[in-house]
């Protein structure tokens, strides 16, 4: 480091950010670069074989856990309808999705509310960009978050930071040094955005920080996340490796070399082509030619292929039915199929209490921006019911519905809100006076 400026991360956050770094190449596929290793040559593997388990199980997740869009209700008809339309308005669901993909292999999501001219959104924000300052008397409390990014301008290089602090959040630009990232000079924001620029301090009249962090999960020591991959990334690498050695076999005995006896050579080193086509010999006195082949072995290989894969499910607790790998079988029922991934149903469980407190949170602060803007309601957190992310029969579920609508155990709302969960309450209303006008 040079001398002088100001240092604006820490030792945590550099870590962190290695961290989030080859994690992020893992789920790419650049698993070469996750692992630093060096380009396949004509002295090593002429090709190094990935097979991206790591992208396959945190889509997998997010697939579960926001394959169905989750149900939310307020014990308030105006905030609920206003949670609804927040939700529809902000695509909470794709936001929740994108979320829960960087939360499995970074281990960390984070959630920024804001008001634009559209009204209020709920955003996700790259984890690396959230730099929180916490109590250190209790490390679970923040007592300030700073979302800091770097913008180059021209020549230069500057550090956009947002101060967030309850009601309010300040706006810096900072001139950045290239060489060790120091801050070498406060710089005005209208460098970037001229006559756009924000005010440096403005209100959110919020009582909170509305930047919700979302960790994967965690122990109770730590406040940062753990990734989906962690005591996966050698396994990951003893698959690559041994697919990798497995397809260089094959390559090299595709076209297995002839062996002849020396006799065959000509003087000048060719092989005369009529003695390849047809070759008499006499068994007793001149042997005959033969292909070099070579006994593999290769279906040790391939066990060992099938075991790593065992692991690497057994450790990421991804049933191999989720994959169509089942060994036992097609499920006969949806009951029997939930015993099977009775284990990938627990570890996104442990997801969804995480998320669930996020996405309400992130609604009731919604909410109340809109009220400062006009809007005329009481905000409520609002409840997040989640479905179990597997196929439903519509039939299934339709008959439940109307068993459920006829004894008087729901309501005719709650009814349309689950037969149709992406419906705005405006379509659920229309729906209402067709049933009325068709009874």
């Amino acid at each position: 480091m040079t001398s002088g400026g100001e240092l604006w991360y820490t030792p945590e956050d550099a870590r962190r950010w290695g961290e989030y770094r080859r994690y992020e190449q893992l789920f790419d596929g650049r698993h070469l670069e996750a692992f630093n290793l060096p380009t396949p040559s004509a002295r090593r593997l002429q090709r190094y074989m990935i097979c991206n388990m790591a992208g396959l199980i945190s889509k997998t997740c997010a697939d579960i856990l926001f394959g169905e869009s989750p149900r939310i209700t307020a014990a308030e008809t105006d905030a609920q309808a206003a949670a609804l339309r927040i939700a529809h308005d902000t695509h909470l669901r794709m936001v929740g999705y994108e979320a829960a993909l960087g939360a499995s292999f970074r281990g960390d999501a984070v959630l920024k509310v804001r008001w634009t001219d559209g009204g209020a959104r709920i955003d996700e924000v790259p984890a690396a960009l959230y730099l929180p300052e916490r109590d250190p008397d209790d490390q679970r409390t923040v007592r300030r978050v700073t979302l800091a990014w770097l913008r180059p301008h021209g020549d230069a290089l500057y550090l956009r930071r947002e101060v967030h602090e309850p009601g309010v959040v300040r706006h810096r630009l900072d001139k950045v040094d290239g060489a060790d990232y120091k801050l070498v000079g406060r710089a005005p924001l209208s460098l970037l955005y001229g006559a756009d620029a924000p005010p440096e301090e403005e209100e959110t009249g919020l009582p909170e920080i509305p930047i919700l962090h979302i960790p994967n999960y965690r122990t109770g020591s730590t406040f940062w996340g753990y990734s989906d991959y962690v005591g996966l990334e050698s396994l990951f690498m003893a698959l690559n490796e041994r697919l990798s050695q497995v397809s260089e076999v094959l390559r090299k005995h595709a076209s297995p070399r002839l062996a002849v006896p020396q006799d065959y050579i000509r003087p000048d080193g060719t092989v005369a082509l009529e003695d390849l086509e047809v070759i008499p010999f006499d068994p007793h006195t001149r042997p005959r030619p033969e292909y070099l082949t070579w006994d593999a072995h290769l279906s040790a290989a391939f066990g060992e292929i099938d075991k790593l894969l065992d692991l690497i499910m057994l450790t990421s607790e991804t049933a191999p039915a989720m994959f169509g790998l089942e060994k036992y079988g097609v499920a006969e029922s949806g009951r029997a199929l939930k015993y099977r991934l009775l284990r990938t149903l627990a570890k996104i469980a442990r997801k969804r209490v995480y998320f669930g407190v996020a996405l309400s949170k992130a609604l009731y602060l919604a909410q109340l921006l809109e009220v400062q803007h006009g809007a005329r309601y009481t905000p409520l957190a609002p409840e997040i019911d989640w479905n179990d992310g597997l196929p439903n029969g519509d039939l299934e579920l339709a008959q439940i519905e109307q068993t459920l609508l006829n004894s008087g155990a729901t309501s005719l709302d709650t009814t349309l809100l689950h037969l149709h969960p992406d419906w705005t309450p405006d379509q659920v209303t229309q729906e209402k006076v067709l049933i009325r006008e068709q009874a």
